[in-house]
């Protein structure tokens, strides 16, 4: 029995304990690693990850700045609803999302185009 989280949130820590790992392994496989307190100035811990609006499960949503479990649920809804994203601006039509939340979550995030193995990332 776990008394700290719940069935949806164990799956939710653990997909963040993965992407963890993974970008620390990814950094320390490219050379770039660095004992912790001894980062580069400027430096991120982690790689530049995005959240790909059209394959990302509603756990990676939620890694999102602002994003919680029921906006990650009404993008994915929005998502089947249209078939795929065409922009990020699109995500606008998701209640609870507003030009704000936008504007902070928009370098975050890209857009897989269906059929091909392209990538758009917004610029605004």
């Amino acid at each position: 029995m776990n008394f700290f989280f719940a069935r949806q949130d164990e799956s939710t820590v653990a997909l963040l304990l993965l992407l963890t790992l993974g970008a620390l392994v990814a950094r320390t496989a490219a050379g770039n690693g660095s004992p912790i307190g001894e980062q580069p100035p400027g430096d991120s811990a982690l790689p530049d990850y995005r959240v790909d609006l059209n394959r990302a499960a509603e756990a990676e949503f939620q890694v999102l700045p602002g994003i919680g479990r029921g906006l990650a649920r009404k993008i994915v809804q929005l998502r089947t609803r249209l078939g795929a994203f065409r922009g990020v601006d699109q995500l606008l039509e998701v209640n609870g999302i507003g030009p704000k939340k936008l504007q902070t979550i928009r370098d975050s995030v890209i857009i897989h185009h269906q059929g091909s193995e392209s990538c758009t990332a917004e610029k605004h």
